[in-house]
């Protein structure tokens, strides 16, 4: 993930306070439905154990493996992609958003996430960033 990406995650505390190019509104958001989602970013991240920041343990506890990617994406377009989505901090690359909510995975188990998403400037395609278990709701 490359430091945009990291500075979105760390400002997600601070939406409203805006990023480099000034504030950026509170008002949440629904994200277009074609928003799209990596199968790439989930095969060889979300879903594969990494020595720092790994996610494929919290996600393995709702029953997602590289076996089901396919489930994941799909729970991540039809579970998340249309809750409300809250603008971060915008900077050269595009506006990052948050949506905070629950999947629930394969094996029934509710896991409760923080997705980051981004609207690249360039193109205006909006694309799935990351997803970090969200450890202020209870799942």
């Amino acid at each position: 993930m490359g430091s945009a990406a990291t500075g979105a995650v760390s400002a997600a505390g601070q939406a409203g306070r805006g990023g480099a190019e000034g504030p950026v509104p509170l008002n949440p958001m629904r994200l277009p439905a074609e928003t799209v989602i990596s199968e790439d970013k989930l095969v060889r991240y979300l879903l594969v154990p990494q020595l720092r920041g790994d996610k494929s343990s919290f996600l393995r506890k709702g029953g997602y493996e590289l076996s089901n990617a396919a489930h994941l994406l799909r729970d991540l377009h039809d579970q998340i992609l249309p809750l409300d989505a809250i603008p971060l901090e915008r900077n050269q690359f595009g506006q990052y958003y948050e949506i905070r909510g629950v999947l629930k995975g394969p094996n029934g188990t509710i896991l409760s996430v923080r997705t980051i998403w981004m609207t690249e400037h360039l193109s205006g395609t909006t694309k799935f960033i990351t997803l970090i278990p969200d450890n202020r709701r209870v799942e």
